[in-house]
């Protein structure tokens, strides 16, 4: 469900969130008493990104589990913080970049 702003006489237009979270401020400010219904929205929107990462990490994981190979514990760290959105898959793939070059 998408967050539309209240409807004042067809004067205002709705208000929707993108998924963007630098918008959720905005949106927040312009209408606080709507505040649960879109944070409601952004905790969904969040759980299916993580959900998305969790799927894709594991997918790989077992890719490489069939071709023998075994993730090391800076590789699990990574992936977990990926999951948790705390990186972008590009700071993830650095840090596999890293932990491979470091290995050998």
């Amino acid at each position: 469900m998408v967050y539309e702003g209240p409807k004042l006489g067809g004067t205002e237009a709705p208000q929707k969130w993108s998924g963007n979270p630098t918008e959720m401020g905005r949106l927040l400010e312009q209408k606080p008493h709507r505040n649960e219904t879109l944070l409601a929205q952004i905790g969904g929107k969040l759980m299916e990104e993580c959900e998305r990462r969790r799927r894709a990490v594991e997918e790989a994981r077992a890719s490489n589990f069939r071709q023998g190979y075994v993730h090391d514990a800076l590789l699990e760290d990574a992936n977990a913080r990926f999951i948790q959105g705390l990186i972008s898959l590009e700071e993830l793939r650095a840090d596999m970049r890293e932990a491979i070059e470091n290995r050998l």
